[in-house]
């Protein structure tokens, strides 16, 4: 399962409200496996 430092980035109810929303996480993951394969459109 995809992960965010929570101690870096997030406090714990932005991180409640990331893994409540099963769009975004959805989004997420393709993202990374785009990622993980080089395709797609990626911003630096």
């Amino acid at each position: 399962m995809l992960r965010i430092r929570e101690q870096q980035f997030v406090d714990d109810a932005e991180m409640a409200q990331i893994l409540g929303n099963d769009k975004l996480l959805k989004r997420l993951r393709t993202g990374s496996r785009q990622a993980s394969k080089r395709r797609g459109r990626f911003v630096g």
